[in-house]
């Protein structure tokens, strides 16, 4: 625990404030950690194999996001990690125990794949349109 604090200590006044510091770094992996619950809680068919895969898949997806905030590419306030981070790990985790079931052969895979195909493009639309602010439809 030592060598954590000294490691906080060092990048600490890199931020406005220890607050802020907290809510940057809680934001990076709490909407994976929702997302992963949400999953287990709501959504039976998804197994734990796409979730696993799905949140490792989405937390590399979190940091890219808040990197590609750091660096000016997108407009995205961190505490807006959270929700993309869940729905985003929801999202995957869908599609991964979709596409797996299709190729496993289980009975109406292939139209709850198209189905989610579906619900994943539109929200994806949106949400690009909400970060690269692009005059799109």
């Amino acid at each position: 625990w030592g060598l954590l604090a000294i490691l906080v200590a060092c990048v600490a006044n890199l931020f406005d404030n220890l607050i802020q510091l907290v809510n940057i770094i809680g934001s990076i992996f709490y909407g994976n950690i929702l997302g992963v619950f949400l999953i287990a809680f709501f959504i039976k068919f998804v197994k734990g194999r796409a979730t696993f895969i799905a949140a490792v898949i989405n937390q590399l997806l979190v940091i890219l996001l808040y990197y590609l905030d750091k660096i000016e590419t997108i407009d995205l306030p961190y505490l807006w990690l959270n929700f993309v981070g869940c729905v985003s790990a929801i999202y995957i985790a869908i599609l991964i125990q979709g596409v797996t079931g299709v190729v496993r052969g289980e009975e109406g895979a292939t139209t709850r794949l198209i189905k989610i195909v579906l619900i994943i493009l539109g929200s994806l639309l949106f949400f690009t349109r909400m970060l690269f602010k692009l005059d799109i439809l």
